[in-house]
Order: C-alpha cells, then structure tokens, then sequence
C-alpha cells in the first residue's frame, strides 16, 4: 500500500515492499513493474540524482485454496491452501474470487493452512486463487550505509510503474533513512498488565496487537508534528504510558456499542489521561525523557513547540 518506506541506516541492501491497488483502492496483482529511486535533494539535472533502477520483483506463489475460507467459515483467520511453495510468515499475499479481493498477511503456517493477521472479509470457495501481489525492490548498500547521509537526514523516493486493468500508474513513496527499525513500544501483556480487565471486555472481538500498532503510530505522528523526535520516547516511562493509554482508548471504543455504555466510558477516561500526558510533552515538560540527536544518539537541547498543544 502506499506510504513512508524506512531503510534502517548502516544494514547494506534492503528490500522495499509495495503493494499496488486499482483507482478504487482495491489491491491487485501486477505481472510486470519497474522502479527508479533518487534522492530527492538533488536537483534533476544532477548525475547524483538517480541511485537505483530496475524491474520490481514479484515472487512466485500462484496457487488456490482448497477449502471455503473467510465469512461463515468456524475460523474466518485461517485458509487451507492447494499449495504451501515458497509461501513465508510475514508477507501478503491476495486471496480473490471473480467478485472480491482480500490481503492476507501470513503470521503462521502449519502443514497446508496459513493463519492470517486479521480476519479474512467476505467469503471464498475452494479454488479461488491465492497469490504474489508485494512487489519488491532493491534499497542500495551505498546510501545506506552512507553515515553522510543519516547525519544529513538525505531524503529518497522510489517510484513505482506498472499497469493495472489498462490503466498505467506512476505511483511515489518516501523513503526515509533512519537509525531504528520502527516496530510497536508495547507488547499485549504490557497492556493487560496495566489494565486487566481489557482481555475480558474484548472477549475475542478486536486485536489488541491492532490497538498497540495503531497507537503506536499515533503517539509517533503527535509527537513529530509536536516538534519532537519519537524515538527519545520510544524507551522512556512517558512514552510508554502514552502508547499503552491511547491502545487502551481504541480497544474499548472498538468494542463499545454506543457512547453511553461502560466501555466507551472508561475510552473517555483513557483519553483523558493520554491528553494530559501529551500536553505535558509538548507544553514543555519533558521529564525524564532525554532529548537525542536524530543523527549522533548525543544528548541535545531544544525547544518544544507543538501541534497538538491542547487549549
């Protein structure tokens, strides 16, 4: 899907995973595609500019279920395939029917069946086809090991080409070079640990896995546009807690059926916290949290001035 790439600074070639989707946002598969990757702060005229080109790669599982899949089925989280080659935890791949399209990423795989992150949506029939749809490209070594160019925070971009349905797409992403890799600040049992009751009010219902990452991911977004490099929190108490209030937030308001019952009351409390906590961030009272060169891990100081410095 479309968004920010990140290549972790000092690993050598790194893969970029991309996955196209049609005018309506439905993903498809593509047999062919290319790419060029620049580094967007040269000019265009600069022989800098372009750092790699070529044909995007899509690997080779093609292959069917062999038993229905989805909606009506007692486990709509796993699908039984003709084939398992080549198939890995971790990656996507596209379950489709002549009438619908569903991404299924992989987190386990036990004999023929793959178990997917999240609930396959719709329903599909033994011998719809399982498949490829990531295309892969090639970050290169040079940039990204180039110490230059995390000090200079450099910025890249990888332009994607391929045709879908006889349509052609031109499609950019970012691609940012960074220290750290960029995975959840909490665990599931860090979140049940902090507030017990969540693990029964879900009953099953939402992924609390689901509420870290998309937690995450806000606490990330309010402190960048506060001013304030995410990582410096990634380790410290505040961040934490920051990450584990708004997690909390979401698996409640999920679950909730309106904005009067228990559930939704106790999101509202979560809020609350995880507001003023924020506000004691980007209003200028850091705490423990130490303040860290994006570039160097050095101690630094700056000044604080946030978006999302509530009234």
């Amino acid at each position: 899907m479309i968004g920010e790439q990140r290549v972790i600074a000092g690993q050598g070639n790194q893969t970029l995973r991309f996955i196209p989707v049609n005018t309506r946002g439905v993903p498809s598969r593509v047999t062919s595609a290319t790419y060029v990757i620049v580094d967007i702060d040269e000019t265009e005229d600069s022989a800098d500019r372009e750092i790699a080109t070529g044909s995007a790669t899509l690997d080779a599982v093609n292959t069917t279920i062999s038993a229905a899949a989805g909606q009506g089925q007692s486990n709509a989280l796993t699908a039984t395939l003709t084939s398992t080659t080549n198939v890995e935890v971790g990656r996507t791949y596209l379950l489709s029917s002549a009438a619908r399209r569903s991404l299924v990423t992989v987190v386990s795989l036990t004999g023929s069946v793959v178990t997917a992150a999240h609930t396959i949506s719709g329903s599909y029939a033994n011998g719809d086809a399982f498949q490829s749809v990531e295309l892969e490209a090639t970050f290169p070594s040079a940039e990204a090991n180039d110490a230059d160019a995390l000090d200079e925070q450099r910025r890249y971009q990888i332009v994607w080409t391929y045709t879908i349905e006889g349509k052609a797409f031109v499609t950019p992403q970012l691609v940012t070079l960074v220290r750290y890799t960029g995975e959840a600040w909490l665990t599931e049992a860090d979140l049940v640990r902090a507030y017990p009751a969540v693990a029964d009010r879900i009953r099953g219902r939402i992924s609390l896995a689901d509420a870290i990452t998309v937690a995450t991911d806000d606490v990330t977004a309010e402190l960048e546009s506060s001013g304030e490099i995410a990582e410096n929190y990634r380790l410290g108490r505040m961040g934490l807690t920051l990450v584990r209030f708004k997690a909390i937030e979401y698996a409640l308001r999920w679950i909730s059926r309106d904005a009067q019952d228990v559930d939704a009351s106790m999101a509202d409390k979560f809020e609350q916290r995880f507001d003023r906590l924020m506000r004691s961030i980007v209003d200028g009272a850091p705490g423990r949290a130490a303040k860290l060169s994006q570039t160097t891990d050095e101690a630094v100081s700056a000044t604080i001035q946030g978006l999302f410095v509530k009234p």
